[in-house]
């Protein structure tokens, strides 16, 4: 880069496209080559399947046998059943995919200390469990009177 700042990276961008700079409605390619519908469609299932999976992945932290049901090869096959219907009604999850990583996330930290406080909850509010009559101590033997009351020996 010749220059510094801004005023660099604009001169960078004209030695590279040559002349002034992109005009508006100049095609600039990105670098990469463009992806077919095939790869695209793969991406968004992608995207798709990550919602049932962090619900899944929530769902099984309180229902361990949940697990093999939300299992990655199976959002993936419903993010590629979700796909058309998505393109369909124009459904996009594009601006909320780092907020669903944020809540999976979120609850990871969150779903130990809900347990540990509903354990402790749980054990304050059990009652004592009442002995058994093996466990109950023997009565003190009665002192030894005549019916008048008087001690007897």
């Amino acid at each position: 880069m010749s220059g510094s700042g801004l005023d660099g990276i604009a001169e960078e961008a004209r030695g590279t496209l040559g002349g002034d700079g992109a005009r508006e409605g100049d095609f600039i390619p990105a670098g990469g080559a463009e992806k077919t519908d095939d790869q695209k469609k793969e991406d968004e299932a992608r995207e798709w399947a990550s919602v049932p999976y962090v619900l899944g992945g929530l769902l099984a932290r309180a229902m361990p046998e949940l697990q093999a049901v939300y299992s990655e090869s199976a959002c993936l096959d419903w993010g590629r059943a979700t796909v058309p219907v998505a393109r369909k009604y124009g459904w996009s999850l594009g601006r909320f995919t780092a907020e669903f990583s944020w809540i999976g996330a979120t609850w990871g930290l969150l779903a130990p200390a809900f347990a540990a406080f509903k354990q402790r909850r749980d054990n304050a509010n059990k009652r004592p469990v009442e002995a058994g009559p093996e466990a109950r101590p023997e009565p003190e033997p009665a002192a030894r009177t005549h019916p008048d009351g008087s001690p007897i020996g």
